[in-house]
């Protein structure tokens, strides 16, 4: 785009600069569930979508619900099947964030 200016010369102005000087609007999140509000049949659910299928069924039959997961140790979460250390460590970093910030799914019972 260009703009005459007094003088006679021609000012340049990037298309994409008028775009993004104009902020996106903000929308409105819906409020996250709080862990411990999930019930033992929709935790299994949430273990899927965080990539921890391969548990799911271990957590179900021990009726794990999000309050228990919520207080689970690495203890716990060894007892109930999580043999790779990696993943215990990887679950207990969401399950610190999903305390504080909510679960960020809307689980639906398996």
């Amino acid at each position: 785009i260009t703009a005459p200016l007094a003088d006679g010369a021609v000012q340049q102005h990037s298309e994409t600069a008028s775009i993004n000087a104009v902020p996106a609007p903000k929308l409105p999140m819906a409020p996250r569930p709080p862990l411990t509000s999930l019930s033992a049949a929709e935790l299994p659910a949430l273990l899927c979508s965080l990539g921890f299928e391969r548990y799911a069924a271990g957590f179900k039959a021990a009726h794990i619900c999000g309050a228990d997961l919520a207080f689970a140790d690495n203890a716990d979460l060894l007892e109930l099947g999580m043999s790779v250390t990696a993943h215990r460590k990887k679950l207990l970093k969401l399950v610190f964030a999903m305390n504080t910030l909510g679960v960020p799914c809307n689980p639906r019972p398996l």
